[in-house]
């Protein structure tokens, strides 16, 4: 069964970024060669069936947003992950962050 998702794409000073609505909170961000999840839930997608990550962003605990067979099915060995100080006691090998503080990325 072929998955479509609905995505938009945006032309910044930087090249063109694409936006997928994966369903739910889960957002898929591609920008210059880069895949970017936000909160993966594999309830709304077959992430096996997806690129693995660069980066994947949590934005809270929730299982809805914080789920351990989407995270696994797109885990890169060698890249980042970001989740607020709660979310880390399941995610472990992710970075904290709070709100409105910045970090850097690799890329």
């Amino acid at each position: 069964m072929e998955q479509a998702f609905e995505t938009d794409v945006f032309e910044t000073a930087q090249g063109e970024l694409a936006i997928t609505s994966l369903g739910h909170g889960s957002l898929l961000f591609t920008f210059a060669g880069r895949r970017i999840y936000v909160d993966p839930f594999s309830r709304v997608a077959d992430y096996s069936r997806l690129p693995k990550a660069d980066l994947v962003l949590l934005t809270h605990e929730h299982r809805d947003h914080l789920d351990p067979a989407a995270l696994g099915a797109i885990r890169a060995r060698r890249r980042s992950s970001s989740a607020p100080p709660r979310a880390r006691k399941f995610w472990t090998n992710a970075s904290s962050f709070g709100t409105g503080s910045r970090r850097p990325s690799s890329g």
